[in-house]
């Protein structure tokens, strides 16, 4: 059988080394009568977060990652930190670092139930074939070859749902467009903590492809008026309620850059209207400004910033992996 391991460069980036070496403070963890564990990926570029927490029912967990290797290495902090029971499992939207490891946990949990919402299942169906094709391209074994394989949530909920224990409560709502078509984010009353998904990164630059930003924008208003205590993002981590001003302040900075390079008779968010010029200028600008945010490696060589400038949705380039195979075949 052939084996395609391929390397993975960037732990060699010193800034993707510090960071990972604050994957595991004690800031990673909320204590009260439920103990809430944050899992950062030690595998991927760009520090997937996973969550979980034990009821009396067993454990609930948030996000399954991508990466073979980063979603046993969550099962195994699973098992070291909790019963290893696990009772259900959260997928926040369709993007595969966050639900991919699907495969993984039916096999050690397969009595787990697995839920999502009815927008963010239907966007899974829509686009796995695409996104398969795409990682697989990049990581090689580390992700599944082939869409029939993955594994999808059991349900799909329409606007909300509510999950109710002893001594924790884990309310859930579909919201978007934002970083993703559609996105579950879910709200614990008793730490006060907001799981934000993707919607809020931990001082890391944001995927923004899709074009979202007004919506993106008022999504992270209401977050702000929930005034949350911790902040469960998507990528590297748990962070205070200040990260959801500090990301309105990255918006609003990238909407000025392109204002400034986009012509006056256009939306300011239509990067295929400014020239790669202007595209370099708005990427080191983001960077300059926010030098403590993490610019990670995504695709090709590039950052997120520099694919997402290029115009690049990571399902349009999967069709375009397909396609390439399709008329190799041919």
């Amino acid at each position: 059988m052939n084996v395609d391991r391929r390397e993975k460069h960037w732990k060699n980036d010193p800034k993707w080394q510090c960071i990972l070496a604050k994957a595991s403070d004690q800031s990673q963890t909320i204590h009260g009568d439920v103990v809430i564990h944050s899992y950062q990926s030690r595998q991927d570029p760009y520090f997937t977060s996973s969550y979980f927490f034990e009821t009396e029912r067993g454990v609930v967990l948030v996000d399954t990652q991508i990466y073979y290797s980063a979603a046993q290495e969550l099962w195994d902090a699973i098992k070291s930190k909790t019963s290893g029971n696990i009772f259900a499992i959260i997928n926040t939207h369709a993007h595969p670092d966050h639900y991919f490891g699907n495969m993984l946990f039916r096999k050690v949990a397969p009595n787990a139930t697995i839920i999502t919402s009815a927008g963010v299942l239907a966007d899974m169906h829509a686009t796995a074939a695409q996104r398969v094709a795409k990682t697989r391209k990049e990581w090689g074994d580390e992700v599944p070859s082939n869409p029939a394989d993955l594994v999808y949530p059991d349900f799909g909920f329409e606007r909300t749902l509510t999950l109710a224990f002893d001594k924790i409560t884990l309310e859930l709502k579909e919201v978007g467009p934002a970083e993703a078509p559609v996105q579950v984010v879910g709200w614990i009353p008793q730490h006060r903590a907001l799981i934000a998904a993707d919607i809020l990164q931990n001082k890391q630059h944001h995927y923004f492809s899709d074009r979202t930003t007004a919506n993106w924008y008022r999504i992270l208003q209401e977050f702000s008026e929930m005034n949350p205590r911790f902040v469960l993002t998507g990528h590297q981590g748990i962070a205070g309620k200040e990260l959801i001003e500090e990301t309105k302040h990255w918006f609003a900075t990238f909407l000025g850059l392109m204002s400034d390079v986009a012509p006056r008779d256009v939306d300011p968010e239509n990067i295929d209207t400014i020239d790669a010029k202007s595209r370099s200028y708005v990427v080191s600008e983001m960077q300059r400004r926010f030098p403590d945010w993490f610019d990670p490696y995504y695709y090709e060589g590039k950052t997120v910033l520099e694919q997402c400038i290029d115009g690049h949705r990571s399902e349009q380039i999967g069709a375009q992996v397909l396609a390439a195979l399709g008329s190799k075949a041919g």
